[in-house]
């Protein structure tokens, strides 16, 4: 075990700390002062000896911390390296349940996900931490996950249905694995259910689809840096591997979409994107006895790497046409359309001015139709529309359907904006309704490394009413609409350390603490009076030299 220096006590420590004067009670066999220091600092800041960039203020005051004091109790010759490792790994649950917990997320596009029942899930290091953004009894993080040994790329929960007796979650990572958890009965928490290292690269991206509800049963996707995506059957349970696939031409995948092609549920499409500047569209059977995907089009027209795929239906009456958004670093993101027949759709426009804000069919730079053939149907893809408006990357983009049908789309740059689209109701031409973000001298401008490094991911709410994004120094923002002044108001966050955290200390009135990491950053952390959280809320961050990401 290895200690950055010496982290100290606060001087009035808030209730339910343990100073060093209890500890002498408490811990009778201890004989040395050092040993009482050593303890003492395991108490305060038990994670960071674990070097897991996170920081903990257990304010409880109850039999809990007691045990967990006995339980760091040391001999003279037990204070070794290993015992002090063997004993927090012993109560690290206890740990997890700590009042206020801080923790950075990982900066990538696929690293995060909002579920149904409003518990959004996100890596943050090599743990999964779990946020309920839109409820307002929890003090931010509530609690993590540990089974990786490398930094999570991907989380993504299975989709639910009503009935369920038990959530899913799946998250990979940089260490090769591919980990399932399951709820509690309860569904107070999660736990390992299943680990597979089937990839031999770092997992990069994880798609979902439901086949059927009685019994639960989904279709997996994984994407990994070795060139390969995975095709997965989860049922009851258990975790197999029907198909995988090598991209060709080769490509990293960065991003996976699973959806409906037809009416029918009969045939499923998997959009790939990643390395390469085309995305490929796979289709499989799904009432085949084997399901195996198979190439039908590649989609040009993006000039760099994809980063985000989304699918949605255009609406919800039956035939409706299917709608793919791709999001690029070539800063634009694109809209294609899935119909069934031997017909292409129907133009909505002949075209419209750059400076609406989208390229419509007729000025788009190509609107060549690809043709599917899948389970005795026909299918055509269209380029729809060209949405312009981020100034460098774009990051992510996802889908939301409104409760009258319509659809929003959200797109995260590193320009430090989010914008949400909307097709007009009259010409039917893609415009940003909505434009949120931050204000910065220093933005990314085609490098992706400006001050704040812009917005890496964007979630909506399960109803659409509000909506978070991730920013490069892990603190995430959420935005929540007022409908009564149709507004978006900027809202509370959680935020933390990306990397391990070398040092606190408190403010001599004990209402302050200040967290400092490798991640370059400094945080202010304090108590939020409006909701009785505890938060960070200032973020100094030190100058770094400029690398392409």
């Amino acid at each position: 075990m290895q200690f950055s220096g010496r982290f100290p006590l606060p001087p009035a420590p808030p209730q339910g700390f343990r100073t060093r004067e209890s500890l002498k009670n408490t811990l009778p066999t201890v004989e040395r002062r050092d040993k009482q220091d050593v303890i003492a600092t395991l108490q305060l800041i038990r994670l960071l000896a674990l070097e897991l960039p996170v920081c903990i203020i257990d304010e409880d005051q109850d039999a809990r911390s007691s045990s967990l004091t006995e339980k760091m109790a040391f001999q003279d010759e037990e204070l070794t390296s290993g015992v002090i490792h063997d004993v927090l790994a012993e109560v690290v649950d206890q740990i997890r349940e700590s009042a206020y917990l801080s923790a950075g997320a990982n900066r990538q596009t696929a690293v995060a996900d909002w579920s149904r029942g409003g518990l959004l899930a996100f890596g943050a290091d090599t743990n999964v931490a779990f946020w309920a953004p839109e409820d307002d009894t929890q003090r931010g993080i509530s609690g993590l996950l540990s089974g990786h040994g490398d930094v999570v790329k991907a989380v993504t929960f299975l989709p639910e249905a009503d009935g369920d007796e038990a959530s899913y979650l799946i998250s990979g990572a940089n260490d090769k694995s591919l980990i399932i958890w399951k709820s509690t009965p309860d569904q107070s928490k999660f736990e390992l259910l299943h680990t597979s290292h089937d990839h031999a690269g770092a997992v990069n991206c994880i798609a979902a689809i439901r086949l059927t509800s009685q019994p639960a049963k989904w279709l997996i996707a994984s994407g990994a840096a070795d060139a390969t995506m995975h095709i997965w059957s989860f049922e009851s349970d258990k975790l197999e591997l029907l198909q995988t696939i090598k991209t060709t031409p080769k490509f990293f995948p960065l991003s996976l979409a699973l959806s409906w092609l037809s009416d029918d549920a009969n045939v499923l499409i998997l959009s790939a994107a990643g390395t390469k500047d085309s995305i490929q569209i796979l289709t499989a059977e799904a009432k085949a006895n084997a399901i195996q995907f198979q190439v039908q089009a590649t989609l040009r027209g993006h000039e760099g790497w994809i980063r985000s795929l989304s699918f949605a239906r255009e609406s919800s009456s039956s035939g409706s046409d299917l709608l793919l958004a791709s999001a690029s670093q070539d800063k634009y993101v694109r809209i294609w359309r899935f119909h069934q027949g031997k017909e292409l759709p129907a133009a909505t426009a002949d075209g419209a001015d750059p400076s609406n804000g989208a390229y419509m069919p007729g000025k788009s730079p190509s609107n060549k139709a690809h043709w599917i053939k899948a389970a005795g149907q026909d299918f055509s893809v269209t380029f729809e529309a060209l949405l312009l408006g981020h100034e460098d990357w774009i990051y992510s983009a996802r889908w939301h359907t409104r409760t009258d049908g319509t659809l929003q789309l959200l797109s995260t740059s590193a320009d430090n904006s989010l914008a949400i689209w909307e097709a007009d109701p009259t010409s039917g031409i893609w415009v940003s309704a909505v434009r949120l973000g931050e204000i910065s001298r220093e933005k990314g401008a085609t490098t992706a490394t400006g001050s704040t490094g812009g917005f890496w991911t964007g979630l909506w709410s399960p109803d659409g009413t509000s909506v978070a994004c991730l920013g490069r120094t892990g603190s995430w923002r959420r935005w929540v609409h007022d409908a009564a002044e149709d507004t978006w108001r900027p809202c509370v966050a959680v935020s933390g350390h990306t990397k391990a955290v070398t040092g606190i200390a408190w403010s001599k009135g004990g209402e302050y603490l200040l967290s400092t990491s490798l991640d370059q950053t400094t945080r202010l952390h304090t108590k939020w009076t409006s909701l009785h959280q505890r938060h960070a809320v200032c973020v100094g961050r030190r100058r770094e030299a400029d690398a392409r990401l």
